[in-house]
């Protein structure tokens, strides 16, 4: 999982002792090298290591003295400058570099959690930000101050061979058969803490003949799913089932659409369990906005790929929803006095 994003892998070090470091990482990994220059770095990041860890060993012995009657705030504001010092000590030293260089990294470890979050949020979270505003589901989904803090993407199972996963760009165009049965859900979080989400996945581009828009349709939608550091893949049976899961199936004459994945935090800082009634979504005709309100629910979570009409919608369209696929057009412009009946009917 982790090798995805080692492409969009940011430089870690911020000086030049560290640029070093990391150029001859995989070989001190293996074996002990002769250059006097890199022999120096390393013992000033030793130096450095020992002398961030010894106030850690400080910042501890003041947390254990701390009495029952501290301040929660006060034990927090401890917990984190020591997150921080760990991070600071460990984050250029040779051997850290070359486990994220190579997968091999404890999200558990303050300095590989560090390093991995940053490492998303200066690659693949930038391309999501983009995409998303670029198509804009931001503003036709949530508003646009929303801000991920999660890293989601989904696994479909290929047709041709269910045991392997296909991965995508946020935003890639998908072929309906691919797309047909519901993906593996992965949301890495970064709190140690587990907490309950809820997962909806809508279509901002559902047409509405009657009144000539869009609308948004919910595929799916699960809640009191728990995630959490080393819980990051949805597992099988988790949470509860509100509406299963609906195909995509553009319908010919529509644009791409755009089936969009919402990881949202459930109240009480995802404490506390929900219950939907499915019934209010029978239809499953939903305003993103009113139900996340209605629900408390908070967007922590986004990613989203794009479908268009191809030959294999108009097979599936009657296994899924028991009548034939429509087909939309553009509507015949009226004469006004060839069609002036029909005309003076529509206005009424």
């Amino acid at each position: 999982m982790f090798a995805s994003v080692r492409a969009h892998a940011p430089r870690l070090s911020r000086s030049l002792l560290a640029r070093q470091i990391r150029h001859n990482a995989s070989a001190a990994a293996s074996a002990a090298t002769s250059d006097a220059a890199y022999q120096e770095a390393v013992k000033v990041l030793r130096a450095h290591r020992d002398e961030k860890l010894a106030k850690v060993k400080a910042f501890e012995e003041r947390l254990k003295k701390l009495d029952s009657t501290a301040a929660d705030k006060q034990r927090k504001h401890l917990e984190k400058h020591i997150y921080k010092l760990r991070v600071q000590a460990e984050q250029d030293q040779p051997e850290t570099l070359a486990r994220v260089e190579s997968g091999d990294i404890d999200l558990t470890v303050p300095v590989f959690r560090h390093l991995r979050e940053r490492i998303w949020r200066e690659g693949v979270r930038e391309t999501l930000l983009e995409r998303i505003t670029q198509m804009y589901v931001l503003p036709d989904v949530l508003p646009p101050s929303m801000s991920p803090v999660m890293d989601v993407h989904l696994e479909f199972a290929d047709p041709a061979d269910a045991a392997t996963p296909v991965r995508f760009t946020h935003g890639d165009i998908l072929p309906t058969t691919l797309v047909a049965q519901a993906p593996q859900v992965h949301a890495q979080c970064f709190h140690d803490e587990t907490r309950l989400y809820t997962l909806m996945m809508v279509d901002p581009d559902d047409p509405c003949p009657a009144e000539r828009t869009y609308r948004t349709r919910c595929h799916w939608l699960v809640a009191n799913v728990p995630f959490h550091l080393t819980q990051s893949t949805m597992a099988e049976g988790a949470g509860e089932t509100v509406l299963a899961y609906e195909a995509p199936l553009p319908t010919k004459g529509t644009k791409r659409h755009r089936y969009t994945l919402l990881v949202l935090e459930q109240a009480a800082g995802g404490q506390e369990r929900m219950t939907i009634q499915a019934e209010a979504l029978s239809d499953r005709i939903v305003d993103v906005t009113s139900f996340l309100q209605q629900h408390q629910l908070t967007p922590r979570g986004i990613t989203f790929f794009r479908s268009e009409w191809d030959e294999a919608v108009d097979q599936l369209y009657p296994q899924v929803h028991g009548v034939r696929a429509p087909v939309y057009g553009r509507a015949p412009k009226l004469d006004p006095v060839r069609d002036a009946a029909l005309i003076q009917r529509l206005m009424a």
